[in-house]
């Protein structure tokens, strides 16, 4: 169970819904974009236009990385943002678009897309059943298209997991949306617990609504919030989903 009654108390005190993030709380999403991006940065460096030796993957992929966060503003998680990030890191490197190793790049990257399935984390399942088991509602709502998302679900084998899954727009932030889908549901902040891997967009934008929530961080350090003692006094902090309960 929870690592200690203190822990127990603070975590599910009146808690009778807990909502899961999937990418990176759940399942492994960040290491298949990592990997994608540097087997489409490999396949740019091996066109003929690029000059042998000057380059080196580690620091295309990071050129594409770099890209990816400048326009994720604007086109939030779009897959189009992947696509993009491609032929920009290209054009960069002096690549044509109709190159054939930019098309292998691209065609790469759309395969995280149709066919790359992102690995669920040790523990992950178990967690959700054991909020299952003790009679807490269970939900999942993340900030994705449904056609991908459900192909992760069903990867993870996570369907049939939670009482429902909800996908937020991709054409809105994700912490503007938590209040409206709380709402829709008839679920009371107060007696909400988040779990996700954002700091700003699952964690302090739930609990300024009221709710408690678990940070996984993946061994990641975070920035001091801008709510520093409400974090302190509603959240939980844990490196990987498992650690939750033992």
């Amino acid at each position: 169970m929870l690592k200690s009654e203190r822990m127990k108390k603070k975590i599910l005190e009146g808690i009778e819904s807990v909502v899961f993030d999937l990418d990176d709380t759940l399942i492994s999403t960040r290491k298949v974009f990592r990997e994608a991006i540097t087997e489409s940065s490999k396949f740019l460096l091996k066109s003929p236009m690029c000059s042998k030796g000057k380059r080196k993957v580690d620091e295309v992929a990071e050129m594409m990385l770099e890209i990816i966060k400048a326009i994720r503003e604007e086109f939030f998680v779009r897959p189009a943002i992947m696509e993009m990030a491609t032929l920009l890191t290209a054009q960069l490197l002096g690549l044509d678009k109709k190159d054939k190793c930019v098309e292998k790049g691209l065609e790469r990257i759309r395969r995280i897309y149709n066919r790359d399935v992102p690995e669920i984390f040790e523990g992950a399942g178990e967690t959700v059943d054991v909020f299952n088991g003790i009679g807490i509602r269970t939900f999942l709502m993340t900030h994705g298209q449904e056609d991908y998302t459900w192909r992760k679900i069903i990867g993870a084998g996570l369907i049939g997991k939670f009482e429902k899954i909800v996908c937020f727009s991709v054409d809105r932030k994700k912490e503007d949306q938590w209040e409206n889908e709380f709402d829709k549901l008839g679920l009371k902040t107060e007696n909400i617990l988040v779990i996700g891997d954002n700091p700003k967009a699952d964690i302090e934008a739930t609990i300024r609504l009221g709710a408690r929530a678990v940070w996984v961080s993946s061994g990641l350090e975070r920035e001091r919030s801008k709510v520093e003692e409400l974090w302190k006094k509603r959240v939980i902090e844990i490196e990987k989903i498992g650690d939750l309960f033992k």
